[in-house]
């Protein structure tokens, strides 16, 4: 129970919140890719935008950090 708590109390970062909409954005593409080629495209590229601003961040970071 108090994991439960624990979990909500927890607040997702950005970097985080990114990670699962590319997550998300994959799993359509990969869905969409036996139907329609053109809109699996789309989730694809809207992935690796999302990507990208993942990778900014973790620059970002890593010049804070070093």
């Amino acid at each position: 129970m108090l994991q439960k708590i624990f979990n909500f109390l927890k607040r997702k970062t950005q970097l985080e919140k990114l990670q699962e909409k590319q997550e998300e954005f994959l799993k359509k593409a990969y869905e969409q890719s036996k139907i329609n080629r053109k809109i699996s495209d789309s989730y694809v590229q809207k992935a690796n935008e999302i990507a990208q601003k993942i990778d900014t961040i973790m620059t970002q970071h890593k010049k804070i950090n070093t």
